[in-house]
């Protein structure tokens, strides 16, 4: 009788941030609201996108909520951000992370977004 063969490992997934997922190559923030979603931006890197998702959450919902529901990397990492965002709108915190990334706005997203 041969021996049998030891399991195979499990396959890691690769884990996709909270907030984003990829789209014809680059990575798409966005928050969901009760009434539509808030398009964040396009962004090369899957952390950098998952960074702007964690701005944007801590800008539109606040820090207990990111303490209670979590982001993708630690609210400390965000002191800085969060001080600044006090003097800014949510507009002006959502302006300013789409043009850290890829497409300041995709032409197809206009009608679909909160802020235009």
């Amino acid at each position: 009788m041969p021996p049998k063969k030891a399991p195979a490992a499990p396959v890691e997934k690769d884990i996709v941030p909270r907030g984003i997922y990829k789209n014809q190559g680059l990575w798409r923030t966005r928050i969901f609201e009760r009434d539509g979603e808030i398009y964040v931006g396009h962004f090369e890197s899957k952390e950098e996108a998952a960074r702007a998702y964690d701005k944007a959450c801590l800008k539109h919902r606040g820090v207990k909520w990111a303490n209670d529901f979590g982001l993708n990397y630690e609210v400390r990492d965000y002191e800085a951000d969060i001080e600044m965002f006090k003097d800014m709108t949510m507009e002006e915190v959502v302006l300013s992370l789409r043009k850290q990334g890829k497409l300041a706005l995709a032409p197809e997203v206009v009608k679909a977004t909160k802020f235009k």
